[in-house]
């Protein structure tokens, strides 16, 4: 139980050093103690083995470096490797710690967005983010890095962009397929280059997701999930976007999550100028994670990326990146 209560006036003290405007303090905190809510509320309602994998995870980074097998243990390792190998967290404690990371990152780039009295209506905006960073244990750290991955881009950071990309790849690498694309806001300024990069990108997914041998791995998926083939005609498409932005039209929980973030979503891309970036996002959504399943609490969580990436911009570009201040630092590139 100590764990806990150090994590949390931990985290405390770390908000109160990146707010210092008494207005943002205290709408920070809120979100903070609503966030910790948050935390709770799936600790008590969930029953104890949920997302058994989670403990897999666990289990792996408890061992030595030396013995993990797989780049994305070994990332978690080395994240992981205080608070479990010298203070010794165990499952639920390190998933707290996590949590609390993700929304200590997040509060603090909506304040370098100077958007950080916003940070209550965006934990409105997208409930399925902060859902499964208090479920597991890689969505928060994936989560960390796409919000740095958002920033840098943003901010015509390359190389800082591009580690935090290799992050998010090394921790998952099917939220790295669907945000790649927005490395094309780097060339925001030049039009026709970033035309060519989508056009680009196009014939490289398609590719990928139909004669490449990634298809036989998500053709896997169908066969798990009762899917038909997925091939490059209207129907497929329709069928597959349809699963992405509605889930599996079943009155539950997950679907009522996606139904209410699909419809913020799409507010959100009709008020954004630039949207052919979010537009290729959201399409190649379709063509990797809709054409596999039609289960909303699949579904949910892994177009979470997507959630987290059109959120972010359509804050920056709406509220950000009109200020003086802001337009300067873009054309800093």
């Amino acid at each position: 139980m100590i764990s806990y209560f150090i994590v949390f006036f931990v985290g405390f003290g770390l908000l109160s050093l990146i707010n210092f405007e008494k207005k943002i303090f205290i709408n920070n905190l809120f979100f903070y103690l609503v966030a910790n809510l948050i935390f709770i509320f799936t600790v008590l309602i969930l029953p104890e083995g949920f997302a058994d994998d989670q403990y897999e995870y666990f289990e792996f980074m408890r061992y030595d470096f030396d013995q993990q097998n797989q780049i994305k243990y070994q990332i978690m390792y080395v994240i992981s490797f205080i608070p479990i190998q010298i203070f010794e967290f165990e499952m639920l404690s390190i998933r707290y710690l996590f949590f609390i990371s993700y929304i200590l990152v997040l509060l603090n780039i909506l304040k370098q967005f100077e958007i950080g009295y916003l940070s209550f209506p965006v934990l409105i905006l997208m409930p399925s983010v902060f859902l499964h960073a208090s479920l597991f244990l890689r969505e928060p750290m994936s989560y960390i890095f796409i919000t740095l991955f958002v920033y840098f881009v943003l901010k015509k950071r390359i190389i800082f962009s591009f580690t935090m990309f290799l992050a998010i790849f090394a921790i998952r690498p099917d939220s790295a397929g669907l945000v790649a694309p927005f490395f094309l806001m780097i060339f925001s300024r030049n039009k026709n280059f970033q035309t060519f990069g989508i056009f680009l990108l196009l014939i490289i997914y398609t590719y990928l997701v139909f004669y490449s041998p990634i298809a036989v791995f998500l053709d896997g998926y169908r066969y798990l999930f009762g899917i038909s083939n997925f091939n490059l005609d209207l129907a497929s498409i329709f069928n597959a976007a349809k699963n992405l932005l509605f889930g599996s039209m079943i009155f539950e929980i997950p679907t009522l999550i996606i139904i209410f973030e699909t419809f913020v979503i799409s507010y959100m891309i009709y008020k954004t100028k630039n949207t052919k970036v979010i537009f290729l996002m959201w399409f190649i959504g379709i063509l990797i994670v809709g054409s596999i399943s039609d289960n909303s609490g699949f579904l949910v969580r892994m177009r979470s990326p997507l959630i987290l990436v059109t959120v972010l911009y359509f804050l920056f570009e709406k509220y950000c990146s009109t200020s003086k201040g802001s337009f300067k630092s873009m054309r800093s590139y």
